[in-house]
């Protein structure tokens, strides 16, 4: 899902504000409770594999879509998720060259769809280490994988001057989550010359929180102060 919304910087209407009075406090309470659940929730160590192989083995021979970053690894190509992820090879020699196809995602955040698969691993006679690790994986003759749109798109609509030297800027900005759990997104409230990035410098004094109207719901924090910002915490796959 995308949620579109329309973003005027540094303005919010007398209706707007009546209503965020309103609701400031139980939106600032709902904001703090839907953070702390997400930190309470279950998340899986670094190395812990198990974790990992425990959300993903009742997916194991359905088709599976995923987001990550392509990298190369010791099987072959490997598509970054949860801290784990998803290798990308042939099975059979006949497949090798399509390997090829890949070369031009390395580095690059995609899509890949496929039926997903796990592999035991092995290990050498006499070895206590494993020759080939435990993992899951997409078959590549099977496998889909497209360039994944990126996170974040703006598109600058125009500026409206106020009292110098202030300038009212509008943009529409599009977010993606294309991840498994919910993700924050933060957004300078001023631009311009001398202007320190994002969390670098100054402080934050209140919070105005409102929710746009449109297509899907998001809630969003005006964050007040010297340091200012706008964030906004997308769930899993919007």
């Amino acid at each position: 899902m995308l949620i579109h919304k329309r973003l005027m910087l540094g303005q919010v209407s007398k209706g707007d504000m009546r209503r965020i009075r309103l609701r400031l406090i139980f939106a600032v309470v709902a904001l703090i409770l839907s953070t702390t659940a997400i930190a309470a929730g279950p998340r899986c160590r670094t190395s812990d594999f198990g974790c990992f192989k425990r959300k993903m083995m009742p997916r194991v021979g359905r088709e599976f879509t995923m987001t990550g970053t392509v990298a190369s690894a010791k099987l072959g190509w490997f598509v970054a998720l949860d801290r784990w992820g998803v290798y990308v090879y042939a099975t059979r020699a006949s497949d090798s060259d399509r390997m090829k196809t890949l070369d031009g995602f390395n580095g690059q955040s995609v899509k890949v769809t496929g039926t997903l698969r796990y592999a035991a691993g092995s290990r050498a006679e006499g070895s206590e280490a494993a020759t080939v690790p435990e993992h899951f994986f997409f078959d590549i003759a099977e496998v889909k994988v497209i360039g994944a749109p990126p996170p974040a798109e703006i598109k600058f609509l125009g500026m409206h001057l106020r009292k110098p030297p202030l300038a009212e800027l509008n943009f529409d900005i599009v977010l993606r989550n294309d991840h498994t759990g919910p993700r924050w997104f933060l957004l300078p409230s001023n631009l311009g010359p001398g202007i320190s990035a994002l969390l670098t410098k100054g402080g934050v004094d209140t919070v105005e929180v409102f929710a746009p109207q449109g297509s899907g719901r998001v809630v969003v924090g005006h964050f007040l102060g010297t340091g200012g910002f706008y964030g906004l915490l997308l769930p899993a796959r919007a």
